[in-house]
């Protein structure tokens, strides 16, 4: 299959859904994609809002990969705006 037809799949598709407009408006000469028409995107027994710990626990794992990344590139600049030139003018 073509990237492009899965890529409209997985990012088209749960859009138009999602909108309540049929996909069969944007891929109607499309055999392919008129088997999609009106598909839901989501579970029947999904809950309505997302879980305070699962969203806590995300937003925890979000900062601490920032904060990673942070002490990362701070630290490699501050070896090369730093400790490089006064190694090497000695």
């Amino acid at each position: 299959m073509h990237p492009l037809r899965l890529s409209l799949i997985f990012v088209l598709i749960p859009f138009v859904t999602v909108c309540n407009k049929g996909i069969c408006l944007f891929f109607s000469n499309d055999p392919f994609f008129t088997s999609y028409c009106h598909s839901t995107v989501y579970a029947p027994d999904m809950p309505n809002r997302l879980p305070v710990k699962d969203f806590v626990g995300g937003l925890v794992t979000n900062i601490l990969r920032a904060l990673k990344y942070w002490l990362h590139y701070t630290l490699v600049a501050l070896a090369w705006l730093g400790v490089v030139p006064i190694t090497a003018c000695k």
